[in-house]
C-alpha cells in the first residue's frame, strides 16, 4: 500500500517529468523556419533559466533560516545557485558594472567559503546526511545536464567536427541553452525535494527527543 508521503513523492516526480517532456515536445512548434530568437541572450529561455535559479536560491535561503539543523549547508547551496543566476545575467551586468561585470557574483562564493570555514565542524555532519537524501540524486542529475552535457555536447569544436560545413552557431546555442534550462529545472526540483526531506528529518528528530524526555 502506498502511504500519503509516497503518493506525494510520486506526484512531484511525475510533475517534474511532465515539465521536461512538455518543453522538449513543444520545441518543434516554438521554433519555426530557423527562428531561434527565444534562445538569444535575454530571450525567453534565458529568462526562464534565471527564474528557475532564483526560485532555487530563494527556497534554499528561506529554509536556511527556518531549519537550523541544516542551516550551513542550505546557505552554501543558495550561494551556488545564486552564482549561476548572476552568470545568466552576464550581458546586462557587464553593461551595468564596469570592469567586474557579472563576476561580482563571486561575492556569494566568498560568503559560502566563509560559512564553510566557520561552520565546518557542523557542516561535515550535514553533508553526510545530505548524501542520503533523494534530492541529492536530483541535484546531481541537474549538475550533469547543466554543465558537462550542455557545455560539452554544445561545444562548437565538437559540433563542427560532427556537422562539418552544415554547422551554424544556432546549433550550439539551442543545445547549450536547452540543456541548461532542463538542468536548472531539475535544480529547482532538487531544492524542493531537499527541503521537503530535511524538514521531515528535523520533525522526526524533534519527535524522538520529545519521546526520550
Amino acid at each position: 500500500m502506498l502511504t500519503d508521503t509516497s503518493k506525494a513523492i510520486i506526484a512531484r516526480f511525475s510533475a517534474y517529468t511532465l515539465g521536461i517532456l512538455a518543453f522538449t515536445a513543444l520545441l518543434p512548434f516554438l521554433i519555426r523556419n530557423g527562428d531561434i530568437a527565444m534562445f538569444d541572450e535575454n530571450g525567453i529561455v534565458e529568462t526562464m533559466q534565471f527564474g528557475l535559479l532564483i526560485c532555487a536560491t530563494a527556497v534554499f535561503s528561506v529554509t536556511s533560516f527556518r531549519n537550523s539543523a541544516f542551516r550551513s549547508l542550505l546557505l552554501i547551496l543558495s550561494c551556488c545557485s545564486a552564482l549561476a543566476a548572476f552568470r545568466e545575467l552576464d550581458l546586462l551586468l557587464d553593461k551595468w558594472i564596469p570592469v567586474i561585470g557579472w563576476k561580482i557574483g563571486y561575492l556569494v562564493i566568498v560568503l559560502a567559503a566563509f560559512v564553510a570555514y566557520k561552520e565546518w565542524h557542523i557542516l561535515k555532519s550535514q553533508i553526510r546526511q545530505f548524501f542520503f537524501l533523494r534530492g541529492f540524486g536530483v541535484l546531481w542529475a541537474a549538475l550533469v545536464i547543466a554543465i558537462p552535457f550542455s557545455q560539452l555536447v554544445g561545444h562548437e569544436e565538437f559540433l563542427v567536427a560532427v556537422m562539418g560545413d552544415d554547422y551554424t552557431r544556432n546549433y550550439k546555442r539551442i543545445i547549450e541553452e536547452s540543456g541548461e534550462l532542463i538542468g536548472y529545472f531539475l535544480l529547482a526540483a532538487a531544492s524542493l525535494e531537499i527541503v521537503s526531506q530535511m524538514r521531515a528529518q528535523t520533525k522526526a528528530r524533534l519527535g524522538f527527543q520529545e519521546e526520550q524526555e
